[in-house]
């Protein structure tokens, strides 16, 4: 029986073509080696699929679907399709640092936590320029607060839990665009520990077709 990976990572695709080759590389390029890609290519006309194609790694999964559905509905569908205990996203248009899974995964080794996530840098893809996302962070405030009030966990910087899912056969409300994630960590706040690294491990590209902007 072929082992189980510790970690999945979900990337959800529609025409990434323009950047997701560096996405792909900080993946492959990560110190934390036991994990698998679930690629979910929700029908794209670019060359996303040979891009994602040109890294031969066993463990990167291609996914294409049979219909485009929305972002959110595409999640929930690729996490039915993951094999790890943990469970991590990135967009086709972002990176990570190369230690980020290491360090979130000693993580939980070591705490009894069910979501941790991180600092990032806000990357401008137009002068090069980075700042951190998270300025300073008060660890008296209440996660759902904090949440709501700055956004402050992203679900480019998460490591979570697989069992988190299990609540909810859903858990991204497929009918949101713009503030699906927010959402989605303002319910885990209700049930589940979240633990703040002050360090940022991954990249969030600011560019003039984010989703988000």
């Amino acid at each position: 029986m072929r082992k189980k990976p510790k970690i999945s990572i979900v990337i959800n695709c529609h025409n990434g073509e323009q950047f997701l080759f560096k996405t792909l590389q900080s993946i492959a390029e990560q110190s934390f080696k036991d994990f698998e890609v679930i690629f979910w290519d929700n029908r794209s006309t670019d060359r996303s699929k040979d891009i994602y194609k040109s890294f031969k790694d066993k463990r990167f999964k291609y996914f294409y679907v049979a219909k485009k559905t929305s972002l959110y509905e595409g999640r929930n569908l690729a996490i039915k399709k993951t094999k790890g205990k943990y469970i991590s996203f990135v967009d086709t248009d972002d990176f990570w640092s190369p230690k980020k899974l290491k360090i979130q995964y000693e993580c939980f080794k070591r705490e009894n936590i069910d979501i941790v996530y991180s600092n990032l840098w806000i990357l401008k893809e137009q002068n090069g320029k980075k700042k951190l996302y998270i300025n300073s962070y008060n660890k008296k405030k209440a996660i759902q607060t904090s949440i709501l009030e700055n956004s402050s966990v992203t679900l480019l910087t998460s490591l979570i839990r697989k069992s988190v899912f299990s609540y909810n056969l859903k858990p991204f409300n497929k009918n949101y665009n713009h503030i699906g994630d927010l959402d989605f960590f303002f319910k885990l706040s209700q049930k589940f520990k979240f633990k703040y690294l002050d360090k940022p491990l991954a990249y969030y590209r600011l560019h003039d077709t984010n989703l988000s902007k």
